[in-house]
This record gives C-alpha cells, sequence and structure tokens, in this order.
C-alpha cells in the first residue's frame, strides 16, 4: 500500500474490518483472507474490505497519534416514522401490566396528554418511548414519573431532536412499526494507531509476525486431514515446534520494527522456541484421520447403546414371562388341590 489517498482509505476500511473481526468475531472469513494474500503477497483476497466510507482528508499512519477529529463533516439527519401518541400511550400501558407495574390505563393517559404532537421536542421523546417499550428497557423511570404525573420523560441517547426528524402515522395501523435512515455523522481525522496494550490486538499482531517469519498457519480442517499431513510430512515441510507461551508478554515493551530486527535464532531463544522437522522425528509413526476415528467411535457407542437398550428390553420381557409362568403354576396347584379334595368327598358319601 502506497501512503497516499487512495491507498490510505483502503487501509482505513480494512483496519475498521479487522478491528471488528478482532472484537466481535463478525466477518470470520477476514482472517483466512488475509492470511492468503500475506503469504501470496497480493491484496486481492483482502479487497472486497478496502471500500465503505470516504475520507475527504488525508489520513495519516504515525505511530501512536491519538484520534484527532477535524470536525469538518457533514450531518445527514436521520427519520423516523411511528405510531400515534394514544397508540403509544395503549403500548406503554401493556407493556407496564405485563411488567407488572401496579398503574391504571387512566394514569398512562392522563400523564401522556402533556405531549403535543405538533411539537419536535415531544415527537422526540414519543420516539424515545416508542423505542424502549419495543425493545423491552427498563421502565422503571417511565413508571415513577406516570404514577407521580409529573415531568416529562428525558432520554436522548437513542433519537435527538438536531438528529432525527419524527414523523407520526396517520392512523394506529400497525403499531408497533417504527422505521427509517439513521443519522449519519461523517468525519475526517487521523488514523488510530493500533493499541497494543489490547490483548487481542497483541495476539493479532503475534500471529502477523509468525507469518513474516514463513509460518504456515492451516485450518482446523487441514490439520485433521489425514492426506494433507501426509504430503506436507513426506515433502519437509512439516516441523513440530515448542515455546513458552508465557514468553508472549515480553514482546509487549518492543516496538514492530525491534522484534523483526531480530535474528530467527535471537526470536527462537526468546520465545523458548524449538523447532524440528518431522522428517527427521522418530517418534512421528502415523498420522490418523481424526475426523474419521471420532464418527467411527461414535457410529460404534451408538450401536452399544442399542444392543445395551434391546437387552434391557428382552430382560423385561422374560421377567413379565416368568411372572405369567408362575401364576399359572400356582393355578393348577389350586386346580389340583379342589380336584383331590372334591374326590375325597364323593367316594366317602358313596361309602
Amino acid at each position: 500500500f502506497n501512503d497516499d489517498l487512495t491507498d490510505n482509505n483502503k487501509l482505513w476500511n480494512l483496519n475498521n474490518a479487522i478491528c471488528s473481526f478482532i472484537s466481535s468475531g463478525s466477518n470470520p472469513e477476514i482472517a483466512q483472507k488475509l492470511l492468503d494474500d500475506i503469504n501470496s503477497t497480493s491484496t486481492s483476497n483482502t479487497s472486497s474490505y478496502f471500500t465503505g466510507e470516504t475520507i475527504t482528508e488525508e489520513i495519516h499512519r504515525t505511530a501512536g497519534a491519538a484520534w484527532d477529529i477535524e470536525d469538518t463533516g457533514t450531518d445527514t439527519m436521520g427519520e423516523i416514522t411511528i405510531p400515534t401518541f394514544k397508540t403509544i400511550a395503549d403500548e406503554v400501558y401493556a407493556s407496564m401490566n405485563m411488567a407488572g407495574y401496579a398503574v391504571t390505563k387512566e394514569d398512562v393517559q392522563n400523564y401522556f396528554t402533556q405531549y403535543n404532537p405538533s411539537d419536535a421536542d415531544d415527537r422526540t421523546t414519543m420516539a424515545n418511548i416508542n423505542d424502549l417499550i419495543n425493545n423491552g428497557g427498563n421502565l422503571t423511570d417511565l413508571y415513577n414519573r406516570i404514577l407521580n404525573n409529573s415531568g416529562k420523560y428525558v432520554n436522548d441517547t437513542d433519537y435527538k431532536k438536531d438528529k432525527w426528524t419524527v414523523h407520526i402515522k396517520p392512523n394506529d395501523d400497525d403499531i408497533n412499526e417504527q422505521y427509517g435512515t439513521k443519522w449519519v455523522h461523517e468525519v475526517v481525522g487521523t488514523e488510530e494507531y493500533w493499541d497494543t496494550t489490547d490483548p487481542e490486538i497483541a495476539q493479532a499482531m503475534i500471529w502477523w509476525l509468525i507469518a513474516q517469519r514463513g509460518v504456515i498457519v492451516v485450518t482446523e480442517e487441514q490439520a485433521s486431514d489425514y492426506k494433507y499431513l501426509n504430503n506436507i510430512m513426506e515433502v519437509g515441510e512439516a516441523v513440530l515446534t515448542t515455546f513458552d507461551p508465557t514468553a508472549i508478554s515480553s514482546l509487549s515493551g518492543m516496538s514492530e520494527a525491534e522484534i523483526m530486527a531480530m535474528t530467527d535464532e535471537e526470536y527462537n531463544e526468546l520465545m523458548g522456541i524449538i523447532n524440528t522437522n518431522v522428517a527427521v522425528e522418530l517418534t512421528v509413526h502415523e498420522v490418523a484421520d481424526e475426523k474419521g476415528l471420532k464418527k467411527a467411535e461414535a457410529d460404534y457407542e451408538a450401536k452399544l447403546r442399542l444392543i445395551d437398550r434391546k437387552d434391557r428390553q428382552y430382560d423385561t420381557q422374560l421377567a413379565g414371562i416368568e411372572t405369567e409362568r408362575n401364576a399359572i403354576k400356582q393355578e393348577m396347584e389350586t386346580l389340583k388341590t379342589v380336584i383331590h379334595d372334591n374326590g375325597e368327598r364323593t367316594f366317602k358319601l358313596f361309602s
């Protein structure tokens, strides 16, 4: 990237995408695309992240520079449409009733009579109340004001009169509907240098430095693929590496230039790194396909559970049959006794 307006605009937007990935995990594919471009010394894979906000003034790359906004941008007013005040009042009562607040519908309606639909401040306030109940916000402050019928609700964290134009729907259809274009503040300024004290940013920089030293980072799928691992072992590309994780803290006090100026021997000693090529490592005998093995183990365990369940079913059936057999046997013994007793009485009679 050249140090000019065009390329610095690209870096500005790429930096935003990378920071978003590090902080929230969004756009996870950017990690692999960055890796591919670093290894191939190109920008073809990451070019889709170069576009976005257009900065009209120069973006500087000064290391350690603070965020210095030159506030010469423009404001674009957002627009939002909200339900009628009566509908919002009804929604407030319904929300409070569901949340267990002890308030009557009349109290809510009386409170909202102080808001004027023709007043821009009141429309903005009602937009915030509408947003509050639709997003499940805390209703305590609003409840206390309604209960005491005192003071207008104050909350301008979402919609402000100088940033939003609030419209009211002409009727009560679609009472939960609210839509609009959010207010946008376009600014120009100086790019903030990455904060290396942030553990996530420091870790990302360490991975970049590792890649710069020729280490190929493979995906999880590649790492569990037998053919891939077998191929890189055969060509001598696979290296077993051990290192001291606590040594990473040593890098926090060093600049990028100092780290890159270190020889491989110095870097390995600092990080406690020991590299052994798999081609000469006698302890490596076989590489198993972990996915296939896990799948076979899961299938085996499932079949064992099925057999065990069948065994228990058979045991239950056998127990039932045994109980039935004992009942029949007992009934037969009873019948024999009855027959014997009847015979005895009959013969005694004839004699």
